[in-house]
């Protein structure tokens, strides 16, 4: 009985890290997606006021 439970506990902690793991790998691609969205608009932004300082 011991050693069923052990191995159920077991079985749950790989499948508890499988899904931490999957979890990160979201958070990460999505954390980029918004910095490279921040970052592009920034730079156009940057390019507006760039242009407009050239009109004066």
């Amino acid at each position: 009985m011991f050693w069923a439970l052990a191995s159920l506990r077991s079985e749950a902690l790989l499948g508890g890290e499988r899904l931490t793991n999957a979890y990160a790998h979201v958070v990460a691609e999505e954390t980029m997606w918004t910095f490279q969205t921040v970052d592009q608009g920034l730079q156009m932004a940057a390019v507006g006021l760039r242009s407009l300082e050239a009109k004066r």
